[in-house]
């Protein structure tokens, strides 16, 4: 167990500090010798749920940048009420990719195809509409 958090205090530099993460890994490497496959399967994991994250990451500011002209011309209530029959700080914290309950939320595929069909109705509403006198 000792192992254990040794290892996750050394990776809460992998992002920040490369070099200090490379210190702190050599101390657990230097004091448990024999344990060098558990040390590499650890690290092993980590990398790959850092690798995931930053895939998640890169959805997200994708949808954040296409949304970026728009953003602040629609009004996000209706929409999520509407087309989501959610609230709009559920909508809000998926575009921004929020964490809830421990976890970082964003679109499923299923809810960005809801949305854009969402986007395009709301916009057909509006491009169709007049005031008449």
């Amino acid at each position: 167990m000792e192992l254990q958090n040794e290892l996750k205090d050394a990776v809460k530099y992998m992002d920040t500090d490369p070099k200090v993460f490379a210190r702190e890994i050599k101390k657990v490497l230097d004091k448990y010798p024999n344990e060098r496959e558990r040390i590499n399967d650890f690290l092993s994991k980590h990398t790959e749920q850092a690798i995931k994250e930053a895939d998640e990451q890169m959805e997200y500011l994708k949808i954040k940048i296409q949304l970026e002209p728009i953003y602040k011309k629609i009004n996000l209530a209706y929409i999520a009420e509407r087309y989501f029959k959610k609230s709009k700080q559920w909508l809000s914290q998926r575009l921004n990719n929020n964490i809830v309950k421990g976890r970082r939320v964003s679109f499923t595929k299923e809810e960005v195809e809801i949305f854009n069909n969402a986007l395009k109705e709301y916009g057909n509403e509006i491009a169709s509409f007049q005031i008449k006198i």
